[in-house]
Parts: structure tokens; sequence; C-alpha cells
């Protein structure tokens, strides 16, 4: 992995430790939704979103993405705080580098864990026309024989854990305050709905007479 130069990291040790002001604009770190049910074994892959919403506080800041100002460092976890689908496969945009200690490994990939660090320093990542939210990357989820509930969450460690514009001391530093819960339905735990139960079991009764019938004849 490429080593990041040391006053970049000083930098980050000053963003972390640097609070910031309230603001008008709120961050959330959540995820697109995956058609479900999803059969163990099956693999479906999840967008990671950063949504940018205006909770009519204080002044409207900028850079945000909002203005068509791009992402230029983030962080987070996605846990899976119940059932035994399997997370792997962690894909961020090209143009964001791991950076940080924090995690450790940096990202860190496990069946129940992911956790990431980046920062770009090639003018980051902004939103398509008129949308308000960013999708910075992607993971996989693999279906297990029971519900899975995943939820996104933020690093104690990093006050700052989102940078907007430039990344660097021009850029704006600011933090994600709302997660995601997700609950990806695992079809092994689907009822069949009472009608169509009962109309499998008339296809058998059918089936049935039709091979009494060819005994007979």
């Amino acid at each position: 992995m490429k080593a990041l130069p040391s006053f970049v990291l000083s930098l980050l040790v000053i963003a972390s430790c640097t609070p910031t002001a309230e603001a008008a604009f709120v961050y959330e770190l959540g995820f697109s939704t995956p058609a479900s049910p999803l059969a163990p074994g099956d693999k479906v892959t999840i967008d990671i979103v950063i949504r940018e919403s205006d909770n009519g506080v204080g002044a409207t800041l900028s850079p945000s993405i909002t203005n068509g100002d791009a992402i230029s460092a983030f962080s987070g976890q996605i846990v899976r705080d119940s059932g035994d689908g399997v997370l792997s496969n962690l894909v961020i945009n090209p143009v964001f580098l791991a950076s940080g200690a924090v995690p450790d490994p940096n990202p860190t990939v496990s069946d129940d864990l992911i956790a990431f660090n980046y920062a770009s320093f090639s003018g980051g990542l902004a939103a398509t026309s008129g949308s308000t939210s960013v999708t910075v990357g992607t993971f996989d989820l693999t279906g297990g024989t029971s519900d899975t509930v995943l939820r996104t969450d933020d690093f104690a460690t990093i006050a700052n854990d989102l940078v907007l514009g430039p990344f660097g001391p021009s850029g704006r530093f600011d933090q994600v305050s709302m997660f995601e819960t997700l609950t990806v339905v695992s079809n092994a735990t689907v009822v069949p709905e009472p009608a169509s139960g009962t109309l499998l079991m008339g296809f058998a009764a059918v089936g049935i007479l039709a091979a009494n019938r060819r005994r007979r004849d």
C-alpha cells in the first residue's frame, strides 16, 4: 500500500482534534437498497453512500455537495449486527487512497465488519448534477440462512470524518452524524403466503390423480 507523506498524517491528526461548527448541512453514511430476499450463498453488491441534507440550522456552508463540491476524505464502518450474511470485497473509488492510522489495518474487511479511512489528493469525488449524495464505493454481501442486519457507524477517535472541497487547509472538515440500518432478508426465512401454499397443494393433488389414472390404464 502506498505510504502517505508525514505532513498528510499530521494534517489528519489536526483535523481529528479540531471541532466543527454547527452547520446547515448534516451528513449520513448509508447504503443502497439491494433486491431481497437473498438466497443463501447468493451475492449482492451494495453501494456505500454519503448523503447531505439541510437541517435549517445556521448558515449554509461551502464547500458542500449541494454546491457541486467534491468529497476529498471520509471514514466509517459497516457492522453486521445480526444474521450470518458475509461481508467481502470492499471497492472504493480509485480517486481515493487509504489514509491514517485508524482503522488498523486500513481498510479492515472481515465477515462481520468493514472499516475504512480514505482521502483523495487528486480532486476528490463530486455528486452527479442535481444530486446531494455521493457513492464512494461498494461491498459485497453473501446471503446466509437468516436475515442479515447491517448498520453504518463512525470512529470515536476521529472527530471530523468528512472533508469537502480540497483536502487541506482550504477544505471544510465536517462530521457524519447520521447512520443507517439495513435489513437484508434471507429467502431461507421467507414463509409462503397461505394462498400460495394452497395453490401448490392443489397442483400436487392433480399430479397424484393423473399418476393414479395412468397406473389403472
